[in-house]
């Protein structure tokens, strides 16, 4: 697998930092799974973030830190996590094509079961450890069928797990990255002879047209 399609460095400083979305963290992860282009690229932000670090003043500890610190080793020892064996395992509830495995970055999520949305159209939620809310999902669209038209709210990012998708700002194959913003209006239609399947996270609502996108509002809230 070999992307073409690399997320926006914006993005990948952002995920250096650690100050993406969860929702959008979780679908850059799985990208640079399948990229060590993105890789490359997401070590020198990394490296640039590491330098500017060493360039800032100290800080002075507040008068307080050592006892507080000390506070800290006199508490009560916290409970131990419970061994990783004995922990329930997450639920990966929708069935996959044979050939395609989710990206290990969705190991410790929850993943839901199929469901129907549209014509040739499935949806399944993603939830994410820790995270109430997270807007992220897998679709999984048929060959030749499109998605609704619709705009962005806020920031939508999508990974293409497998087939491939074109809209009017070009053809996203196994690998790549598509990033919308507030200003795109697309309809992503499916290959030809393969379909797709994605992971989409959606900072903000979207905006549909039409009957499908009334039926596919619920799910990507």
């Amino acid at each position: 697998m070999s992307a073409t399609h690399l997320p926006q460095d914006e993005t990948l400083a952002r995920f250096a930092a650690g100050t993406l979305e969860p929702a959008t963290r979780l679908v850059v992860a799985a990208h640079l799974e399948a990229a060590p282009q993105a890789r490359a690229r997401l070590a020198l932000f990394e490296a640039t973030a590491g330098t500017l670090l060493d360039t800032l003043p100290p800080t002075a500890l507040s008068d307080d830190a050592l006892d507080r610190t000390l506070a800290l080793l006199d508490a009560p020892p916290r409970a131990a996590a419970r061994p990783a064996a004995s922990r329930k395992p997450p639920r990966h509830a929708a069935r996959l094509p044979a050939g395609v495995t989710l990206p290990r970055a969705l190991a410790d999520c929850t993943v839901g079961r199929w469901i129907w949305v549209g014509p040739g159209v499935r949806w399944s939620r993603i939830g994410i450890p820790g995270v109430a809310h997270a807007n992220v999902g897998l679709v999984q669209v048929a060959p030749g069928r499109a998605l609704p038209e619709h705009g962005h709210g806020g920031k939508e990012i999508t990974y293409v797990m497998s087939g491939a998708f074109s809209d009017a700002s070009g053809r996203y194959g196994p690998g790549d990255v598509c990033e919308a913003d507030p200003e795109v209006e697309h309809q992503p239609v499916a290959d030809a002879r393969d379909g797709c399947i994605c992971i989409i996270a959606m900072e903000g609502a979207l905006r549909f047209r039409g009957l499908l996108g009334t039926l596919l509002r619920p799910f990507t809230h």
